[in-house]
C-alpha cells in the first residue's frame, strides 16, 4: 500500500470512529424516566398535578400517591398516563391530576408499569399541609363496635335485629366482625356508605367513605371517612383468633402468668403487631385513627389488684392491649371508666353467662372485657358505654332475643378537634 493511500484511509477511519463513539454516548447518556410537582407541598383539599416524563408509553403506565413509607398497594388514588382508570392510549410525557382528598401528612407519588408494580422511576415525595378555617368548630362522632355472631343468623330475624340495634345506638360509624356478607345489605337498608371486607367484617357510616383497605394474616378491614366539616377519620375494625381462648388458661387451667402471655404472642400478639404496622402511617400522622373489634382477649387495665379476686388472683399485662397502647391508643372505655372493680364493663358474654359456657370442656365461662374502641390523634373521647337492646337470655334459651349477638357492644362518642 502507498503512503498517500495510507494518509487517505486514516482519515476515514477516524470519521468512523468519532460516529461510533458519538452512538455510544447518545445510548448511554439516554434521558430515564421521572416524575415532577410543580411545588414541594400542597394544601389540603387541594388537586395535585404530577409531571411524568420519558415513560415507556404504555397505556396501562399508571401514577398512584401512598402515604409515606406504605406499601405499594393499595393506593390512596390513582390514575392511568391518560388521566383517568381507563387505559385507552400510551404517553411517555404528561401530567395527570390526583384529587385533594389527602389528611395533612408526608406522602410518597410512584410511577409503575403496565397494571403492575414494577417501578419506571424513582419516587417522589412531596407534603399536604393542613389549613384550617379560623371558624371551624369541633366536631362530634359516635362510633360503635358489634360482633354480628355470624351475622344475625343465630336469632330469630337476626338482620332485622341488627339494623335496629344500629339505629337505636345512634353510632354515625359502625365496625361489625365475624362474618362479611351481612354489611353491605345492612348499609343498604340504613342508606349509609360501606365498606365490606372479603372475609371478616367490614365498617359501615353515615359520611363519604374515601379510602378502603384489608390486613393481612388477620380478620380486619379499614375505611377513611370524611365527616361533614371536610375532616377525616381513620376507623379499622378487627376480629382477632378465638382459639386457644387465654381466660381458660387462668381460670381452669392454672397456667404460669408467663405461658399466659407466651400463648396471647404467639396468635393474637401477631395479629394486633400486623395491624399496628399497617396503621403506622396514620398513626403518626395528623388524622384520628380508631381501631375497635372484638379482640378476644382481655385489657391489662382490668386484670389489676384490686380486681384479681374475680381473676383467680392474676394480675396481666395482656399483650393485645399494651401493644395497642404502647402505640399511643387509649381505651375509650377506660377513659370515662377508670375503675375495673365498679365498672368492668363485661362485653363476653350476655349469652354465654357464667352458668352457660361457650366450651363446654370448662365447667363455668369467665366474664370479660374483650371488645374495645381504641383512639388516638385529635379525638377527645367524651361518652363510652356497653350497649344492647332488651335484656338476652342465655344459650338455649336465645332464639328469641332482641339482642341478636353474644356479644355486647360498645358505643363511644368523640370530639375531633380541627
Amino acid at each position: 500500500m502507498s503512503i498517500r493511500k495510507r494518509i487517505l484511509i486514516l482519515p476515514v477511519l477516524l470519521i468512523c470512529l468519532c460516529f461510533m463513539a458519538l452512538s455510544i454516548v447518545s445510548i448511554s447518556f439516554a434521558a430515564s424516566p421521572y416524575l415532577s410537582t410543580k411545588k414541594p407541598a400542597y394544601s389540603t383539599g387541594e388537586a395535585i398535578q404530577i409531571n411524568f416524563h420519558n415513560g415507556p408509553g404504555r397505556a396501562k403506565d399508571w401514577i398512584g400517591i401512598y402515604r409515606k413509607g406504605s406499601p405499594n398497594s393499595p393506593s390512596l388514588d390513582w390514575v392511568y398516563v391518560n388521566g383517568s382508570k381507563t387505559a385507552t392510549s400510551g404517553a411517555t410525557n404528561g401530567s395527570v391530576t390526583l384529587n385533594g382528598v389527602l389528611e395533612a401528612g408526608a406522602y410518597e407519588i410512584r410511577f409503575f408499569a403496565n397494571d403492575g408494580y414494577t417501578k419506571i422511576s424513582p419516587d417522589i415525595s412531596i407534603h399536604v399541609i393542613n389549613q384550617k378555617s379560623p371558624s371551624q368548630a369541633p366536631e362530634t362522632v359516635k362510633i360503635m363496635s358489634m360482633n354480628t355472631w355470624n351475622g344475625g343468623a343465630n336469632v330469630a330475624n337476626g338482620f332485622e335485629k341488627i339494623v335496629n340495634a344500629v339505629r337505636l345506638s345512634g353510632a354515625d360509624i359502625v365496625g361489625f366482625q365475624e362474618k362479611a356478607e351481612p354489611v353491605t345489605a345492612i348499609a343498604k337498608r340504613l342508606g349509609w356508605y360501606y365498606y365490606q371486607a372479603s372475609h371478616d367484617g367490614g365498617v359501615i357510616s353515615k359520611y363519604p367513605i374515601v379510602e378502603t383497605f384489608e390486613f393481612e394474616g388477620v380478620g380486619a378491614s379499614a375505611a377513611r371517612v370524611r365527616l361533614p366539616s371536610g375532616q377525616e377519620v381513620m376507623v379499622a375494625s378487627a376480629h382477632l383468633d378465638y382459639r386457644v381462648y387465654s381466660p381458660y388458661l387462668a381460670h381452669f387451667d392454672k397456667k404460669a402468668p408467663k405461658d399466659i402471655i407466651a400463648n396471647e404472642e404467639r396468635s393474637r400478639g401477631v395479629q394486633t403487631t400486623n395491624i399496628l404496622n399497617r396503621l403506622n402511617p396514620y398513626l403518626s400522622s395528623n388524622i384520628p385513627v380508631f381501631l375497635l373489634g372484638d379482640f378476644n382477649a382481655p385489657s391489662h387495665l382490668d386484670w389489676v389488684e384490686s380486681t384479681k379476686n374475680i381473676h383467680q388472683g392474676y394480675v396481666l399485662d395482656w399483650p393485645v392491649s399494651k401493644k395497642i397502647e404502647q402505640a399511643g391508643m387509649i381505651d375509650s372505655y377506660r377513659v370515662i371508666h377508670p375503675d375495673p372493680a365498679a365498672d368492668p364493663g363485661h362485653t363476653w358474654s350476655p349469652v354465654y353467662t357464667y352458668d352457660h359456657p361457650w366450651d363446654t370442656h370448662y365447667p363455668k365461662e369467665p366474664q370479660d372485657r374483650v371488645d374495645f374502641i381504641y383512639s388516638k390523634g385529635r379525638a377527645h373521647v367524651t361518652d363510652s358505654k356497653v350497649f344492647m337492646v332488651g335484656t338476652p337470655k342465655p344459650h338455649g334459651q336465645h332464639r328469641d332475643n332482641e339482642w341478636p349477638t353474644d356479644h355486647a357492644a360498645v358505643v363511644s362518642s368523640f370530639t375531633i378537634n380541627p
